[in-house]
């Protein structure tokens, strides 16, 4: 058994004080009409024009995901290094100094070379955080000694 029912549109109704609205019009398409009253100002509203989609979408730009993106800056400390003194000069830019230090391929080697040596962890580099605790146990230790004495 089926149940035959009228079509039922909710077309959108622009209203220019209160935005656009819609309404439900239990009828076919080409009986609904282009002006209808907005419920809250009673002022006569036209139909929203939709413009025509033209074409497919462009497929040839394909947006890489901020990981994709990371993971290719980290691939190796030469890119690594170019793309964070990049970073740093677009920065520059952004906040008026047009007068930002050029990137120099000197630059980039010894950045890279830093960055190597950081990533196999021959720079040993401490956190502020562990930084406070040895702050603390040296006091701690200076104020045992002080006691003990």
């Amino acid at each position: 058994m089926t149940l035959s029912s009228p079509v039922v549109l909710q077309p959108d109704f622009v209203c220019l004080e209160h935005g656009v609205f819609c309404i439900r019009v239990s009828r076919p398409k080409e009986e609904v009409p282009e002006t209808t009253t907005c419920p809250q100002c009673n002022e006569e509203c036209s139909r929203k024009k939709y413009e025509p989609i033209s074409g497919a979408p462009n497929l040839g730009s394909v947006y890489r995901s901020w990981n994709e993106n990371a993971n290719k800056m980290r691939r190796d400390p030469y890119t690594q290094a170019k793309y964070q003194a990049q970073h740093m000069q677009d920065e520059q830019r952004d906040m008026g100094n047009l007068n930002a230090p050029k990137i120099t391929e000197e630059g980039l080697q010894v950045a890279a070379a830093r960055i190597d040596a950081d990533n196999k962890g021959k720079i040993k580099r401490t956190s502020p955080e562990d930084r406070a605790k040895q702050g603390a146990l040296r006091t701690a230790k200076k104020n045992r000694e002080k006691r003990d004495v």
